[in-house]
């Protein structure tokens, strides 16, 4: 989503022919406490007042208390002689884990015009590593994300964001999204990707994770009167598949676990994740998984991350 500007506007595009954004979480959820849970799955129109986007269909769920299991947009707009099918979902799937799909099929582009789909999740959470066998000093994170694209034109894909630091250290959520100097990483498009982080055993350390896909055809991009469908499928897997931890030897630690910092619950320990999935890793259930032009997700009743998170006092 590098070029991806989106703008929250009090009037939605114009002529748009079905339109509707859609709040949720508690009030008052701050990105600066954790836990903190975001997901969001919308489409729209380029911002015909200024750079970006609006959103003018969709849902946000901003909340500090759980996450929102599922998210998606399933919506039809018109715009300038055009119509924008667009279909997007997030799904949550535990500690440093989800789903995301977005696509979007424009009928009778005005080439003067831009349009999007996005959706993701991801969460903060504060935890702990302890060790009885030796002091840690390196982690290595290795994550599974595999998908697919379909980019006839424009631009689409997946983007994985993670931040690992002392939790004393003081960082928000936004201090994910900053790639330079403090440890924060980002990683496009489907493969096996390592995050390395300094760890220090018995303290408090802040985890932050976040996947998404989009579909964005920039104005200019089309042609007048073209017809085309844009996907991103990443409704298989972004997953954390496994935690090396190393000594101040370069030794790999054998025995360890990541304890919650409030609860004292593993969620992770040496032959990897504890909290369990609802999904196996690359395999979803085909009848929980919804296909482009379904319905949109209600109370699939995914499982949470219960206790495996830390409100910042």
């Amino acid at each position: 989503m590098a070029a991806l500007v989106v703008s929250i506007a009090a009037g939605l595009a114009p002529a748009s022919a079905s339109a509707e954004l859609i709040f949720t979480g508690e009030a008052g959820a701050d990105y600066q406490q954790a836990p903190f849970y975001r997901g969001f799955a919308y489409s729209g129109f380029n911002n015909d007042d200024g750079p970006g986007f609006v959103i003018d269909n969709g849902v946000i769920h901003d909340s500090n208390i759980a996450p929102r299991p599922s998210l998606s947009v399933n919506a039809t707009a018109t715009k300038n002689g055009a119509t924008m099918q667009s279909n997007a979902y997030s799904l949550y799937n535990g500690f440093y884990s989800g789903r995301a799909y977005a696509s979007l099929t424009v009928t009778n582009a005005n080439a003067n015009d831009g349009y999007y789909a996005v959706a993701g999740q991801g969460n903060w959470t504060t935890a702990t590593f302890y060790t009885a066998a030796a002091a840690a000093e390196r982690a290595v994170f290795r994550f599974n994300v595999t998908g697919s694209e379909s980019i006839p034109l424009g631009e689409g894909g997946s983007r994985l964001d993670m931040l690992v630091a002392p939790h004393a250290l003081g960082y928000d959520w936004n201090d994910m999204f900053l790639t330079s100097g403090i440890g924060a990483q980002t990683y496009l498009g489907p493969g096996m990707y390592e995050y390395q982080a300094n760890i220090i055993v018995g303290q408090e350390m802040d985890f932050m994770f976040w996947a998404a896909a989009y579909a964005q055809v920039n104005p200019g991009q089309a042609a007048q009167g073209q017809n085309f469908t844009i996907t991103a499928d990443y409704g298989h897997t972004y997953d954390l598949v496994g935690i090396d931890l190393y000594d101040a030897n370069g030794q790999l630690i054998t025995e360890w676990e990541l304890i919650d910092a409030l609860t004292n619950l593993v969620v992770f320990n040496q032959n990897g994740r504890t909290d369990a999935e609802l999904f196996p890793i690359g395999e979803p259930p085909v009848s929980d998984v919804p296909l482009p032009a379904t319905a949109a997700l209600l109370g699939l009743g995914l499982l949470g991350l219960n206790g495996t998170s830390r409100r910042r006092s």
